[in-house]
Parts: C-alpha cells; sequence; structure tokens
C-alpha cells in the first residue's frame, strides 16, 4: 500500500471514530439531536458587541462590572446553542440565547474573579426553555436584568 492510501485510510477511521464518538454525546429533544455541552462564552469577552456597550479582551477592562461581578462562562440550554458563546442583547428585556435550567432551574457562572455560582432563575419565562431556539423571549429586570448586569455595562 501507499503512504497516502494508508493516510486516507486512518483519516477515514479517524472520522468514523469520531462521529460515533460524537453520537454518544448528543441528547434529543423532539426531532432535533442536541449537543451536551453547554458551556458557552460571554459575547462581550469575546468583543463581538460594540457600541455602548464594554467588551472585555484584557483583565484591565473589566472594570464595570469589576471581576468578581462580571461572568465569562456560563451554562446554555442544549436547544438554543448555535455556536461558542452566550449572545445576549443588551438593550432590551429579552434572551437570544437562552440559559441552562439544570441545576433545579438554576445555571452555573464562572466569573472573571476565578470564583464561581449558581443562579436560581425566578420567571417561568426563564426555568422552561421555548421548543424552538432562538424564540426571543421577553422577561423582567429578575432575570434577564441580573444577567445583563453580569455579562457588561454601559461605556461612561
Amino acid at each position: 500500500e501507499t503512504a497516502a492510501a494508508i493516510l486516507s485510510a486512518s483519516v477515514t477511521t479517524a472520522g468514523e471514530q469520531l462521529a460515533a464518538l460524537a453520537q454518544k454525546h448528543l441528547a434529543k429533544r423532539g426531532d432535533r439531536l442536541l449537543s451536551k455541552r453547554n458551556l458557552c462564552l460571554n459575547s462581550l469577552t469575546a468583543l463581538w458587541l460594540s457600541g455602548r456597550w464594554r467588551t472585555y479582551g484584557r483583565m484591565a477592562q473589566m472594570v464595570a462590572p469589576n471581576p468578581a461581578g462580571l461572568f465569562i462562562f456560563c451554562e446554555e440550554d442544549p436547544g438554543s446553542i448555535n455556536d461558542v458563546v452566550f449572545a445576549q442583547t443588551m438593550d432590551a428585556l429579552q434572551w437570544v440565547d437562552f440559559p441552562a435550567t439544570f441545576h433545579n432551574y438554576a445555571g452555573t457562572f464562572g466569573f472573571a474573579d476565578g470564583h464561581s455560582e449558581v443562579h436560581q432563575w425566578v420567571e417561568n419565562s426563564t426555568k422552561f426553555p421555548p421548543p424552538t431556539p432562538h424564540a426571543n423571549i421577553t422577561g423582567t429586570t429578575n432575570d434577564i436584568g441580573w444577567f445583563q448586569r453580569h455579562e457588561s455595562a454601559l461605556i461612561y
């Protein structure tokens, strides 16, 4: 066999193994297969949004909220996952991506100072994920407001 044939067979075998492994790590909701990965990056620490809201590329920029009040990672509902960041509008009380509710209707957050916490959701619109991903569910300051206060701050 040629080196190319051996390499091709190895890549195909590795791809099949990876596909089989991926199937083991999927959950099913309705007709959709969902990834069990649910840890996402705060989109404002990824420098995706700008304008009136702070974005954070370095620790020195984490002044409002301070590192103890700024989450870097959060859990996202598997039905809402479409990329590696948790997208959230800062100008409206509306979910874009949807938070996870795995822990008795709570989600876990990892903050810039290194601590983590479990936040208990209080609104039914947050506790129960929509059947359609990215349904843009409107809420109040109880849950979405808490999330926004820990995601970014207005630029002064």
